[in-house]
């Protein structure tokens, strides 16, 4: 990973790696191109619920 890369992009990556190959396929079918966008996209959303459940 990159000095650059974000926290989230590195957390993608790890999640990738970890990431069963029938899980990644599937992935890569329904969601083409932006698989990527989705995985981080869903990584925010839960980043988002736990803080919130945190502060509450």
């Amino acid at each position: 990973m990159p000095p650059q890369a974000g926290p989230v992009v590195a957390v993608g990556g790890a999640v990738i790696d970890r990431t069963p190959a029938a899980v990644k396929d599937w992935a890569i079918r329904t969601f083409g191109t932006d698989d990527k966008l989705v995985l981080q996209t869903g990584i925010l959303t839960i980043l988002v619920v736990w803080a919130l459940a945190l502060g509450a």
